[in-house]
C-alpha cells in the first residue's frame, strides 16, 4: 500500500536543522523547488505518525487516503511556519519542521 511513498522516503533522507531552516526561508519567498523538497522530506514523518496514531484496521482501510490528504497540509504548513518563533518568555526557540507540523 505504501510502496510508492517508501521510495520517496528513501530518496529524501532527513535534513539537518540548518538546511531545513534555509529551505523553509526559501520556500516562504515562493521557491517551488524548496517547497517540494520540504514536503518530500517529510512524507516519511507523516507515514510514521499515521502508523503510531491510527488503529491498524482503520489504517489498512483508509491509510492511503489519509496520507494523500496530509500532503496538501504539508504544503500549507511550509507557508505558515514561523522561523522566528518565541516561547512564552520571549526567547527565540527554533523548532524542527516536523515538530511544527
Amino acid at each position: 500500500m505504501w510502496e510508492s511513498y517508501r521510495e520517496v522516503v528513501q530518496q529524501y533522507p532527513r535534513l539537518t536543522f540548518e538546511v531545513e531552516r534555509r529551505l523553509i526561508a526559501s520556500a516562504q519567498t515562493g521557491a517551488k523547488e524548496s517547497i517540494d523538497e520540504l514536503v518530500l522530506r517529510h512524507i516519511g514523518f507523516v507515514m510514521w505518525r499515521l502508523r503510531k496514531k491510527v488503529f491498524r484496521q482503520h489504517l489498512d482501510r483508509h491509510g492511503e487516503d489519509m496520507l494523500s490528504a496530509a500532503i496538501p497540509v504539508l504544503y500549507q504548513k511550509v507557508k505558515t511556519c514561523d522561523l522566528n518563533y518565541r516561547d512564552k518568555t520571549g526567547s527565540l526557540k527554533p523548532v524542527r519542521f516536523a515538530s511544527y507540523i
